[in-house]
């Protein structure tokens, strides 16, 4: 029987399991490899795994229980297809728990909505495609919308280390936006911020 180096065996190891962390939706803490050398004896080694979506985790768990009020300068929504008081499902998943919750309606609002990257003012890991930032929660940013990739900078504070950081654009929406009250994982979450018109349904 052919017999593989420990190197060389070891190297295909790695490789298989850089390749099934990526494939996999399943996050994994770490794997037990074995290399057998060219006299026959074996090594078994545990090797941690990255956690590839560990930004989006962390930044889902973080958000602040109560959202607090509309920022100054927002709208009122014209003819809302959701009113203050009605109850809604909720067909997003901001963070866990989220889709399907049932929420309550605290106030609708006319802007434009971005979906943005930024980097966290605490060290916490990189935040990517976070919905949703409005146009009244950026520092000085001009006129609405603003272009995909224009830099900004987030005066908002739905989670921690948001208020303050620096980010771009990722993606921009003219929409209703509201204001919900729902219960999501054992927490109860009041004047969430933000969920959009298309992400809501009636009961």
């Amino acid at each position: 029987m052919r017999r593989f180096s420990r190197t060389a065996i070891a190297i295909a190891a790695v490789a298989s399991l850089a390749l099934t962390a990526c494939g996999d939706d399943k996050d994994e803490d770490e794997v037990v490899v074995t290399t057998t050398a060219n006299d026959g004896s074996t090594d078994t080694t545990v090797v941690e795994t990255e956690d590839h979506d560990a930004h989006h985790d962390h930044a889902a768990m973080q958000h602040n229980t109560d959202g607090g009020e509309a920022p100054a300068g927002m709208n009122d929504a014209v003819n809302p297809k959701f009113n203050v008081g009605d109850k809604v499902r909720i067909d997003a998943e901001h963070m866990p728990g989220m889709e399907d919750a049932i929420g309550t309606i605290k106030g609708a609002y006319a802007t434009t909505a971005y979906e943005v990257n930024y980097e966290p003012t605490d060290g916490s890991p990189r935040v990517e495609d976070h919905k949703w930032v409005v146009h009244e929660e950026l520092d000085n940013p001009g006129d609405a919308p603003l272009r995909d990739d224009t830099p900004i900078v987030i005066n908002a504070d739905h989670m921690k280390g948001m208020k303050g950081a620096k980010g771009t654009v990722e993606d921009a929406e003219t929409t209703n936006v509201y204001m919900i009250d729902f219960d999501a994982n054992g927490q109860h979450y009041t004047n969430h911020k933000w969920v959009t018109e298309d992400e809501l349904e009636n009961l």
